[in-house]
């Protein structure tokens, strides 16, 4: 980090406030967002030119001296209280990774102020905790597991996928109460399905999926897999023939929040492959601010908390994966 890195966050910090500081980083993912600045000073610790960082830095606070800008990214200060107000992190991330994205959307719905000081700099160096090795040089499947586990969590909380504008400022989504109609379908498609609806009844073996798939989250799976002739209790209920899905109507599925809030009402209609039944338009994202609200623990299997869920099942899985390869 420059010199008057904290200080640079401190004057724009109030109660209910997040400030995040502005990261430098070599361009590895091809992404140049407006809330970094894209510059080369090395890709690991011992080739870092500091020297000319540090000179760099200085030439930027000159200027960027007191501008900020609206996003988030790590590293970000906040009060201690309104950290944990909101319940902190969701534990079943962990160990890695979108548990930031998940909390930045938190800070939002709680109604935080956010705020990205333009002139407080510190190096980012990115992919280098967890991700890739000299020795590897590319993400290893412990990485790939626990990228797979944490997007599905995410969806089966969020009901859509992570979306941020040019600041790296999230777009919340509306979450919906919906249930898909699935028949025809397979495992690894009901696999894919399920984490992008509140339930889905199937015409599949439903206990099997579940004793597969409940090992690796938290989420209650008796919940949100039913037969095909169970009662549909959601809002909303999207009703398609699997073997119609291709690449570009699974886009649907995908968009579902986006097409609902802009044209959704309450009644029945065709798109697609998809019938639609709308019965409610009740959203719940702002339910999912506090980890202990009870609609989100209600979707919950009863657990230890203070040994993260999951944590020692994906290892297990992981050294599977490990020996058979």
């Amino acid at each position: 980090m420059y010199q008057n890195y904290v200080e640079n966050l401190l004057k724009h910090w109030n109660p209910k406030t997040v400030v995040s500081a502005t990261r430098i980083e070599p361009n590895l993912h091809g992404i140049i967002g407006k809330e970094k600045i894209v510059k080369d000073f090395g890709i690991y610790p011992e080739e870092f030119k500091e020297k000319e960082f540090l000179e760099f830095c200085k030439e930027k606070q000159k200027e960027f001296n007191n501008q900020t800008s609206k996003g988030i990214f790590a590293p970000w200060l906040m009060s201690k209280v309104d950290f944990q107000s909101i319940g902190g992190h969701d534990s079943y991330y962990a160990p890695f990774p979108n548990e930031d994205s998940d909390l930045f959307q938190r800070f939002i719905l709680a109604g935080y102020n956010i705020i990205q000081s333009r002139d407080s700099f510190v190096w980012h160096w990115t992919c280098r905790g967890h991700r890739w090795t000299k020795e590897v040089q590319k993400d290893d499947t412990f990485y790939k597991l626990c990228c797979a586990k944490n997007m599905a969590h995410y969806l089966r909380k969020w009901g859509s996928w992570i979306e941020n504008d040019e600041n790296c400022y999230p777009i919340i989504q509306n979450k919906y109460d919906i249930g898909f109609v699935v028949s025809n379908c397979t495992p690894n498609l009901l696999g894919m399905l399920e984490p992008w609806c509140s339930t889905l009844y199937t015409d599949l073996d439903v206990k099997s999926f579940i004793d597969n798939l409940q090992p690796g989250t938290p989420f209650d799976m008796t919940k949100r897999v039913k037969k095909l002739t169970d009662e549909k209790t959601n809002q909303i209920l999207l009703t398609f023939d699997s073997k119609k899905l291709t690449q570009q109507n699974f886009g649907i599925i995908t968009s579902l929040a986006k097409i609902i809030k802009d044209s959704g009402e309450i009644g029945t209609f065709e798109h697609d492959i998809f019938s639609f039944e709308i019965k409610g338009l009740d959203t719940f994202q702002d339910k999912l601010v506090n980890n202990a609200d009870e609609y989100y623990t209600s979707q919950l299997k009863e657990i230890n908390v203070a040994d993260p869920y999951c944590l020692n099942t994906l290892f297990e899985i992981y050294e599977k994966v490990r020996k058979s390869v």
